[in-house]
């Protein structure tokens, strides 16, 4: 379930490829730098050393805890490291990192808020229409019931930087919605969390490459982010 629901998610952002390359112009996530004014803002790029992106994203680092990244479409040898945060709705911060350099380097990164839904401005997000199992596709958790509902959108920012935010969240929410989005209390029958997600354009290939394999229409492993 958790394959299918990737697929119909990733698969009109880029098409399968084991893409190894460095890809350094691309951006993981721009905005407002964790613990700082509103308008400080940082750029996090793709394969930035982890130690750098800390600095740059987060005023005080504080804690944090590594695990491997085991969720299914993703490429082998990712980690995860988790922050407690406090930006905006969100209270913990998870970047996924390669390792196959000798430092670890940044793929994406995940905000999550427990105790909120967050229906962001749609447009420019495009609400993803399905009957979704999966509400974090990194940390492998989905609704353990069928009634349960969850929101899917896709900001499209591939011209502007090479990446897509993913936000998913409880609940149904109109196809249109104002700006600047909606943050209500978790609806009843939904998952009790909000999770957006910055992918950059090389993880979308290489994941739909490993899924591709996974699903048996596609041979060679792909392992790590880069050479």
């Amino acid at each position: 379930m958790k394959m299918a629901d990737l697929l119909v998610l990733i698969s009109n952002y880029g098409k399968a490829e084991a893409d190894l390359a460095a890809h350094l112009d691309i951006t993981v996530y721009e905005g407002q730098v964790i613990g700082s004014g509103a308008g400080e803002k940082c750029r996090i790029t793709y394969l930035m050393p982890l130690d750098r992106a800390e600095v740059l994203l987060m005023k005080s680092k504080g804690l944090s805890t590594t695990s491997r990244a085991v969720a299914p479409g993703l490429p082998d040898g990712l980690f995860l490291h988790t922050y407690d945060v406090r930006a905006g709705i969100y209270n913990r911060l998870c970047i996924v990192t390669d390792s196959r350099k000798p430092v670890q380097q940044v793929v994406s990164m995940i905000f999550k808020a427990e105790g909120a839904n967050w229906y962001p401005p749609s447009p420019p997000f495009v609400k993803i229409k399905r009957d979704w199992h999966t509400f974090d596709y990194v940390n492998t958790e989905n609704r353990g019931q069928s009634g349960i509902q969850i929101d899917t959108r896709v900001k499209d920012m591939r011209q502007q930087g090479g990446y897509i935010i993913v936000n998913i969240t409880g609940g149904n929410a109109p196809d249109n919605i104002m700006e600047p989005g909606s943050v209500l209390k978790p609806a009843r029958y939904s998952p009790k969390e909000d999770t957006t997600w910055y992918v950059p354009e090389p993880l979308v290939k290489l994941m739909l490459y490993c899924l591709g394999q996974a699903l048996g229409t596609q041979g060679g492993p792909a392992t790590g982010a880069a050479r």
